[in-house]
């Protein structure tokens, strides 16, 4: 049970946040100027739920810091992790005041941000590169050079984009349909072996 204590005096202003998932390792935190994406269900005090970024099955996607949000977001979302699931409670002077807005929040209301930090990342930022180099390097590649690689793609968060071990394997499915009617022919034979060599070639790479 968490009890927020929400104060207003002259130039105080306290947001009532509560870190209720954080991911390990969190290698970079937020700051102001970032871009972010996160998912969010907005409610008022008794629970009553007005806004929610899940019922449109997309993200809400902004720069912080920056007043493109209510104020309480803005300070809310800073220093937080990639991942992180967190709950920013807002009074009403750093969300929609004494007037309220719309139908759904009333004026000098509470409101409850329950937030899911998708990714962030800086205009500022450059490419980061990590890599595994084999011990005997033959050749490095240069600007100008055909380079065939595999590759596993993800989002920040870990979500799944796609692979190309993916991709050679749904090849392959539709090959070997296709090679149903081929079997004991060459052409059979060149779709098994561009199969099983393309596979272990891509589990070994990646």
């Amino acid at each position: 049970l968490f009890i927020y204590l929400l104060l207003i005096k002259e130039d105080i202003y306290i947001i009532g946040t509560n870190v209720e998932s954080l991911p390990d390792p969190c290698p970079r935190k937020s700051e102001v100027g970032d871009f972010m994406r996160y998912h969010y269900n907005g409610s008022l005090l008794d629970g009553t739920l007005f806004d929610s970024s899940y019922s449109r099955n997309s993200t809400y996607d902004t720069y912080i810091g920056k007043g493109y949000v209510i104020a309480g977001m803005d300070q809310g979302l800073l220093g937080v992790c990639v991942g992180e699931r967190r709950r920013i409670v807002i009074p009403p002077h750093l969300a929609y005041g004494e007037e309220g807005t719309g139908t759904k929040i009333p004026g000098s209301a509470v409101l409850v941000f329950d937030v899911h930090i998708i990714d962030f990342h800086n205009p500022s930022d450059t490419v980061e590169i990590t890599s595994v180099k084999p011990e005997k390097c033959g050749k490095i590649a240069k600007r100008g050079d055909f380079v065939k690689y595999h590759y596993n793609a993800t989002l920040m968060d870990g979500t799944f984009i796609g692979s190309t071990c993916v991709a050679i394997i749904h090849l392959c499915i539709v090959l070997f349909w296709q090679a149903s009617n081929l079997k004991g022919t060459y052409d059979a034979a060149k779709i098994t072996l561009f199969c099983v060599f393309g596979v272990m070639q891509c589990v070994y790479a990646v």
